[in-house]
C-alpha cells in the first residue's frame, strides 16, 4: 500500500493463502501422494491436500520421504547381475530391489547402462532409473508441502531429511533456512 506522502506500507499475506485445517482420509492422501510425482499442475493441487491436512500430512510424509536407504556394494553388484538372470521372478525382485535402493543405486545403474547392449537389462535399467527420478521428484515436492505446513511436527521431519544422504537434503536444508526467517 502507498500513501501520497510517498510512504510505503508492506503487507505479509503469506497466511492468508493457507487453507483452513481440515480431516482427510488415507485413500485421499494416498493419491495425493501418487500425485506429486504427476505433472506440476496435478503436484500443486496434492501438495494443497497435504497443507489443508496438517495433522494426516506429517506423519503421513514422514514415513514416505526419506533417507536413502544404506548401500552395500555386493548386494548392489549382484542385483544388477541379477537383471540378466535367465529367471523373469529374479530379474523382477532385482529391478524392485533397485528401486528401494533408490539415489544409491542411481550412479552404479547410470554406469552400468552405458556398457549395457542387451535389449532387457537396458529397459529394466532405464525403468527403474525413472522410477528414481519419480521419487526423488516426489520427495522434493513433499519438502515443499512440509514447508508450507510449517508446523513442529513438520520441521522435525524436515531436520531428519536434512542431516540424510540424499539430493533432498540441501533442498530440505533451504526449507528449514526459510522456515527460520519467516518465523
Amino acid at each position: 500500500t502507498t500513501s501520497t506522502d510517498t510512504t510505503a506500507l508492506v503487507w505479509d499475506v503469506s497466511e492468508l493463502s493457507k487453507p483452513a485445517p481440515r480431516q482427510s482420509t488415507a485413500q485421499e492422501l494416498s493419491v495425493a501422494w501418487t500425485t506429486l510425482a504427476g505433472d506440476g499442475r496435478d503436484a500443486f493441487v496434492a501438495i494443497g491436500t497435504f497443507v489443508a491436512t496438517p495433522d494426516a500430512a506429517v506423519p503421513y510424509l514422514g514415513e514416505r520421504v526419506a533417507p536413502a536407504a544404506p548401500l552395500k556394494p555386493p548386494l548392489l553388484a549382484q542385483r544388477i547381475a541379477e537383471l540378466k538372470d535367465a529367471r523373469f521372478t529374479v530379474r523382477e525382485a532385482a529391478s524392485k530391489e533397485l528401486e528401494r535402493l533408490g539415489e544409491s543405486a542411481e550412479a552404479a545403474l547410470r554406469k552400468t547402462l552405458e556398457a549395457e547392449k542387451e535389449l532387457e537389462p537396458r529397459r529394466r535399467i532405464e525403468a527403474v532409473l525413472e522410477r528414481i527420478r519419480l521419487q526423488k521428484l516426489r520427495d522434493l515436492r513433499a519438502i515443499e508441502a512440509l514447508e508450507y505446513i510449517g508446523s513442529d511436527r513438520a520441521v522435525a521431519v524436515l531436520r531428519r531429511l536434512a542431516a540424510g544422504r540424499t539430493a533432498a537434503a540441501p533442498e530440505a536444508a533451504a526449507s528449514l533456512a526459510r522456515i527460520g526467517r519467516s518465523k
